[in-house]
């Protein structure tokens, strides 16, 4: 559950639709940030969850719509949820920037949303750097996954 929990859906995207959809959006962030926090503290801290970071759930999400594609898509683990979630952030960032900003700017969106989205991302980070810490199998996936090129 905590790993489908990572995964940014439509919802997260920053002025997406009306002041209520807006909160909702807050919302799944918020959850989002507990479920990387939960994830990252399990790991560094508890040993037995490091082979967890790579435990393939896929089949268990087959019917949740932002999970669509199946197992053609490859597999969906902690570690690739996290380095998807920090490729977007990049993205983001890379976005800002070449429209003319730097990466420090707010985008226009409201301070919860912003709050939110950026307390996820920040969690997310921390969530994967605890998976990779001392963990080779989640650095061999994490490179073949194409993680050290983002």
């Amino acid at each position: 559950v905590l790993v489908a929990l990572l995964r940014e859906g439509p919802d997260s995207r920053p002025g997406a639709g009306s002041e209520g959809e807006d909160e909702l959006a807050v919302l799944a962030d918020e959850v989002r940030a507990l479920a990387a926090m939960a994830v990252g503290t399990a790991a560094g801290n508890v040993g037995e969850f490091r082979p967890w970071a790579l435990e393939d759930v896929s089949p268990s999400l087959a019917g949740v719509p932002s999970f669509a594609g199946g197992p053609a898509a490859g597999p969906v683990t902690a570690v690739s949820e996290l380095t998807r979630a920090f490729a977007s952030e990049l993205d983001r960032r890379s976005d800002l920037t070449s429209e003319g900003g730097t990466m420090a700017v707010m985008p226009s969106q409201s301070n919860a949303r912003y709050r939110a989205a950026v307390t996820f991302r920040l969690r997310a980070v921390y969530a994967l750097g605890a998976l990779l810490r001392g963990n080779p199998a989640a650095q061999r996936a994490f490179v073949a996954g194409g993680g050290p090129g983002l």
